[in-house]
């Protein structure tokens, strides 16, 4: 993790933060937004956000999934990377969203309708 931010507007799908004191904000770096509402099923959800536009030390973010409950306040993790897809074993053949979540592995965690931040590792480890 580089660093943290605060968010401090939120437009259409789009979120303006100001980083923290330290952090780095850099084009394309991934970041997981955490809304201080708990989810619908009270865990704590962690929304994949891309760094667009930088001005100073404030950024504007594509946030990947619905915003709603996203509030000025709200807490970023920017990464130390960029968005990016890994690759490996079992890549190939199995079906996957936009952000390289394995489909089959999601709905055996959360059934038909996933809950947004839902995480889970995009490669099985023990694939060959």
């Amino acid at each position: 993790m580089s660093g943290r931010a605060r968010i401090v507007a939120v437009q259409d799908g789009v979120v303006t933060v100001a980083a923290e004191a330290g952090a780095r904000l850099v084009r394309n770096q991934a970041a997981r937004i955490l809304p201080a509402r708990p989810g619908p099923d009270g865990r704590q959800e962690r929304l994949m956000a891309e760094v667009l536009r930088i001005r100073g030390r404030e950024a504007d973010l594509q946030v990947f999934e619905s915003t709603a409950g996203v509030a000025v306040g709200d807490v970023v993790e920017l990464g130390d990377r960029p968005l990016s897809a890994r690759l490996g074993p079992g890549l190939l053949g199995g079906l996957f969203d936009g952000l390289q979540r394995p489909l089959e592995a999601l709905a055996a965690c959360h059934g038909t309708f996933l809950p947004r931040g839902a995480e889970v590792p995009p490669l099985d480890p023990a694939a060959r």
